[in-house]
């Protein structure tokens, strides 16, 4: 019950959230920022075509592997993000 509660309440938070931090890395792939935690970000790949974030959850540091500041545009979301469903095995 606590998974299926947990991901609805995610579900219900990216629907009303409609401004997101999108990191572009290379030329197909975005992540969207979802929150922070200490001194690093929380990221999910998200299909901008489709609203869509996948809930596959990385831990970033805000410079990338070069020693630069990791690029982010905001971007805005009528009606906010779906996350994708997780099928349970």
């Amino acid at each position: 019950y606590v998974i299926g509660a947990s991901s609805t309440f995610g579900q219900y938070m990216a629907q009303q959230r409609e401004s997101y931090y999108i990191i572009k890395h290379g030329k197909d792939h975005h992540y969207a920022v979802i929150s922070n935690y200490d001194k690093q970000l929380i990221i999910a790949p998200v299909d901008l075509d489709k609203k869509v974030i996948t809930p596959r959850y990385s831990l970033v540091e805000p410079k990338s592997n070069l020693n630069k500041l990791v690029g982010l545009e905001v971007m805005k979301f009528d009606g906010g993000l779906k996350v994708e469903q997780v099928k349970v095995k």
